[in-house]
């Protein structure tokens, strides 16, 4: 019976992996780049059917995946980017429900949904408390694959539009906190740099890096930022 209860367990888990090669796109699709990632969560009380709002529990969820190994659950993130619910999708239970869709990404005049980055210095940037001020948040690449004169153009760009004290910016970085300490900290003080940061990513469906977005004083997307523009955030601020 401990035998059989283990092989469940694990079975679960390898079924909620995350073990997938997407393409990640760098600086408007001039780099294509395959990653392989892999993360675990527990199904615990988080489970649900899609259509109904039921829970499902364990055993449930055991003889379902016994019936349907290819079962693909729809994950929900919350603020920090964490896993809050998993979704069964009865009728349509093979489809890969974990995949990015710009579509769903932040909507220019829409509210950005809530977040709480958590920076390399262990310092918590909760949404609620930015209402009032001018953020941007820019989702980039590991380091090693970053378009690095890409990178310092917009340091360079917030460093000056951050005297004013009305900007927040935040780095959210597929990479290690370790790696992107040892090779970003260089280009701005001002920029907060948060690492591991994959579960962001799928909570706002982020398929091209670098994606930088800007979110006025009242957490309402305003333009997405590329290269192009960077010259104009200082005076896009002062609006």
């Amino acid at each position: 019976m401990i035998k059989k209860s283990l092989f469940l367990y694990f079975l679960l888990l390898a079924l909620v992996s995350c073990a997938k090669e997407s393409s990640l796109i760098q600086d408007q699709n001039v780099i294509v780049t395959k990653v392989s990632t892999t993360t675990r969560h527990s199904l615990d009380d988080k489970l649900f059917n899609a259509k109904t709002g039921d829970p499902i529990s364990m055993e449930e969820f055991s003889q379902m995946i016994k019936e349907n190994p290819t079962i693909s659950l729809e994950k929900i993130y919350d603020e920090y980017g964490n896993p809050e619910k998993f979704l069964y999708h009865p009728d349509d239970p093979n489809k890969n429900h974990s995949q990015r869709d710009p579509a769903f990404q932040p909507q220019v005049g829409q509210k950005i949904s809530d977040f709480v980055f958590k920076t390399i210095d262990d310092k918590e940037i909760y949404s609620e408390e930015m209402i009032g001020k001018w953020v941007i948040v820019r989702f980039d690449f590991f380091v090693d694959k970053m378009d690095k004169e890409n990178y310092a153009s917009f340091s360079n760009a917030i460093n000056k539009a951050s005297k004013s004290g009305k900007l927040t910016t935040i780095l959210c970085s597929l990479d290690s906190e370790e790696n992107i300490e040892n090779e970003l900290t260089m280009f701005s003080d001002v920029i907060h740099l948060v690492g591991n940061g994959q579960g962001y990513f799928s909570k706002y469906h982020i398929t091209t890096m670098p994606t930088t977005i800007l979110i006025d004083p009242n957490q309402t997307v305003v333009k997405y930022l590329d290269k192009n523009n960077y010259s104009e955030i200082q005076s896009l601020i002062k609006q």
